[in-house]
């Protein structure tokens, strides 16, 4: 279903806007080290890109949202690993 992947491909853009704005110090966001280190920028899409969905609702006027999942502590991780 056309709808059910376009919700899919929203959640996950919001998924990447939220990890992208997690501090990882005082002073850096996940965004941060994404725009200086290509590994890092690739590590935290393609975790978003393997979020999963974990409910889908279909709405009377034909839209449909989906959540998505993803364990944000690997977003941390990837940060951690890669800038080391």
């Amino acid at each position: 279903m056309e709808a059910v992947a376009l919700a899919q491909r929203d959640a996950r853009l919001k998924l990447l806007r939220y990890a992208e704005a997690m501090s990882v110090s005082k002073d850096n966001l996940v965004a941060d080290y994404m725009a200086q280190n290509r590994l890092i920028d690739s590590a935290v899409r393609s975790l978003i890109l393997s979020a999963r969905p974990l409910a889908t609702r279909y709405r009377d006027d034909g839209t449909v949202e989906v959540d998505m999942g993803v364990n944000l502590d690997d977003v941390f991780e990837a940060v951690r690993e890669t800038k080391m």
